[in-house]
């Protein structure tokens, strides 16, 4: 009998959405963060590449059709990443808050999909290859 232990494996690479402008929006967001709080959204962002769709409360939920949320609870904030599962084993980091109320922006979850529509939209014509 055989065991196979693999270190390292992940099931999605991560991408961060980027627009036009080479604009990097999330990860902007991550470092203007403190250094603590980097980590901790940088230790959530593997479990996320690790996991995919096993991901689930409290760490990730969804939140609207393709759009999911990564949970991350640091002390007095709360961050909140916005993505989405696309082709391939990729997994594309939309949008980013520091949550300060229980329910999700609808504002927030429509510039994650219209980040999310305009990146399929590149695919399509070829703009972006994966």
């Amino acid at each position: 009998m055989y065991i196979y232990i693999v270190y390292g494996w992940n099931m999605f690479n991560k991408i961060y959405y980027m627009n036009r402008n080479g604009k990097r929006p999330v990860e902007e967001f991550i470092y203007e963060q403190d250094e603590k709080a980097i980590g901790k959204i940088f230790k959530s962002i593997q479990r996320l590449e690790e996991k995919g769709f096993l991901l689930i409360r409290p760490e990730a939920a969804k939140l609207r059709d393709k759009i999911y949320e990564l949970r991350i609870q640091f002390s007095p904030n709360n961050f909140r990443i916005l993505y989405y599962f696309c082709t391939g084993n990729y997994v594309l980091l939309l949008h980013a808050v520091k949550k300060k109320t229980q329910e999700m922006k609808a504002r927030d979850i429509d510039t994650a999909e219209s980040r999310m529509n305009e990146f399929e939209e590149r695919i399509r014509t070829g703009e972006i290859k994966l």
